[in-house]
């Protein structure tokens, strides 16, 4: 696959890459959705191409992680 190959110019690798695509996946690829409607079932039906946080959803806190954690 060109598209995986470091060695290949940058525009053989995209030019690869998109041929592979179909128009659906494409579309998927240009469209942000807000965090409060990703869901796995969302992202793969529709190949959301980035998520949201922000605008009037706001992130869940979280708590820093503790030194020496084994996460």
């Amino acid at each position: 696959m060109k598209y995986k190959d470091p060695k290949m110019p940058l525009n053989v690798q995209v030019k690869n890459l998109l041929s592979r695509m179909t128009l659906e996946e494409k579309i998927g690829q240009m469209v942000q959705i807000d965090r409060t409607v990703a869901s796995a079932e969302v992202m793969k039906k529709y190949y959301i191409g980035s998520v949201l946080s922000g605008g009037r959803s706001v992130p869940a806190k979280q708590a820093p992680a503790k030194t020496g954690s084994t996460r």
